[in-house]
């Protein structure tokens, strides 16, 4: 069953296989957040846990439980339940890929659903979270 979800997600994103998914935050969501869709070693990678977007001391990293965006309590959080203002993912031409939640109340794409079991099932630990998310995706 997970083999059939992850296919979708790939067939979903590869109508343009030179696009790539960048995750942007913040109330006018203008705060570059990482690279979704960038290979591991890659600095503006979200998965690169050397970078600054997917190491979880940066203040730029969502993975970074004290930042403003690695906050569960943060409304421009991806970890905030009820956050009205999580991040964005668009690709380098602006096309609008959806929110960056675990939010239930908002959209049921399938990459909030891959993001809400990352994060249920690395028990809301955000090291894991990313290890568990950037395995799959």
């Amino acid at each position: 069953m997970a083999k059939i979800f992850l296919v979708g997600i790939l067939f979903v994103f590869a109508g343009d296989l030179e696009a790539q998914l960048l995750l942007y935050g913040g109330e006018n969501s203008d705060q570059f957040l990482g690279c979704l869709s960038c290979g591991l070693v890659e600095e503006e990678s979200v998965c690169n846990e050397f970078g600054p977007y997917g190491n979880e001391m940066s203040q730029a990293s969502i993975w970074n439980r004290q930042s403003r965006y690695g906050n569960r309590n943060s409304r421009v959080s991806p970890w905030n339940r009820i956050g009205s203002s999580p991040p964005i993912v668009v690709d380098r031409e602006g096309n609008d890929y959806g929110l960056f939640t675990i939010n239930r109340s908002e959209e049921n794409s399938q990459l909030t659903i891959l993001l809400r079991n990352a994060y249920s099932a690395g028990n809301n630990d955000l090291t894991r979270v990313r290890d568990r998310f950037c395995r799959q995706f």
